[in-house]
């Protein structure tokens, strides 16, 4: 049994606790497309006949959409047209939460705004979680402030 990978080293220590599941709906990401057949019909995503159920958009840049990855990748989305409406998918939605935490950071006051040239996607992700644990943190301390005022007498 060779491990490479951190998920695959903990097979080292106990294989028979673990199944392995050959759906090749699972873990699709740029590093196996080229063994993956995909087929999308009214939205549904199909990998061998099998529904798509996880897509890694590992490297993935909403300042390049026409590239599947910003790492070494042999395919773009002109060799698969039928992702283009999946990466097209999740680049909008990409945007939109950025565009929406841009905002949230205006009004909270937030340092740094977010700039899509600059920033890779997970950096961005983690400063979007970032962004909102610091406001539900306001309003904790907001609401705890308001829970002890006394009341005018």
């Amino acid at each position: 049994l060779v491990c490479l990978f951190l998920e695959n080293k903990i097979l080292r220590f106990n294989t028979s606790a673990y199944h392995v599941n050959l759906n090749p709906g699972l873990n699709v990401a740029f590093w196996n497309l080229h063994e993956r057949r995909f087929t999308q019909k009214d939205g549904i995503y199909k990998v061998g006949g099998l529904p798509l159920q996880f897509f890694h958009f590992s490297g993935y840049s909403p300042d390049q959409p026409q590239l599947i990855t910003r790492h070494d990748c042999d395919q773009t989305l002109d060799d698969l047209p039928e992702l283009k409406p999946l990466f097209s998918q999740y680049h909008n939605h990409l945007v939109e939460s950025i565009q929406k935490l841009q905002e949230l950071s205006a009004i909270n006051y937030a340092p740094a705004s977010i700039s899509l040239n600059t920033m890779p996607v997970n950096v961005q992700l983690q400063q979007v979680r970032l962004n909102l644990e610091r406001s539900y943190s306001r309003l904790a301390t907001i609401k705890q402030d308001l829970g002890n005022l006394k009341p005018l007498n």
